[in-house]
């Protein structure tokens, strides 16, 4: 009973770890994006709404094996660092897109009038712009934060091999690696026997 809820305590812990760390991570990715989608031009327009719709298609466990496998020659990540980098990566492409919709809602007035009175296009957007675009986007940034909490589970595929798996804190060593079901054949349902 004791290593049980040893077991829920180490994995509390790593689930706030990893949503501590890829929420702002994506909060902030997300920003500096949707304000280059909202106020890059034309390129930068371009280019933002690529990654926007790229990244909201890829699985987040397919960044994290790019990040942890692909990278891993050059890059020192750790299952979990690679994990919350994955998920905070994926995470910033949909609260750029809440964030360029609350920058939207503001207006091209509110631009115009700080541009008036003297103010640069940066100041505009810091002093004026985006303190009214967050307090917009609170209500719906609401729900990739309540939903990260369940995608922290993802980290824990990258422990397949005995290199990775030394790294992991022991809630995850403990047990076996996830399996891939595809190699797994089908369970078949049980004939009826002839003559029913």
């Amino acid at each position: 009973m004791g290593n049980f809820f040893s077991y829920i305590v180490q994995g509390t812990a790593i689930t706030v770890g990893v949503t501590l760390v890829a929420l702002p991570f994506g909060l902030v990715l997300g920003l500096l994006m949707s304000l280059v989608h909202t106020y890059g031009g034309k390129i930068l327009n371009r280019i933002a709404a690529l990654y926007s719709l790229l990244l909201r298609g890829v699985p987040p466990i397919v960044l994290l094996f790019i990040l942890y496998f692909v990278l891993s020659g050059t890059i020192n990540l750790s299952p979990f660092w690679a994990g919350s980098f994955s998920l905070g990566i994926v995470s910033s492409a949909y609260q750029m897109e809440i964030l360029r919709g609350a920058l939207l809602l503001v207006g091209g007035g509110q631009m115009t009038a700080a541009r008036a009175i003297g103010m640069s296009r940066l100041q505009s957007i810091q002093y004026i712009v985006l303190p009214q675009a967050l307090r917009l986007a609170i209500p719906p940034w609401s729900k990739p934060s309540g939903s990260r909490p369940g995608g922290s589970s993802t980290p824990r595929s990258t422990s397949t091999g005995t290199r990775s798996s030394r790294s992991w804190p022991p809630a995850w060593r403990r047990s076996p690696p996830i399996r891939s079901t595809l190699s797994s054949s089908p369970t078949r349902a049980p004939r009826r026997p002839k003559g029913r």
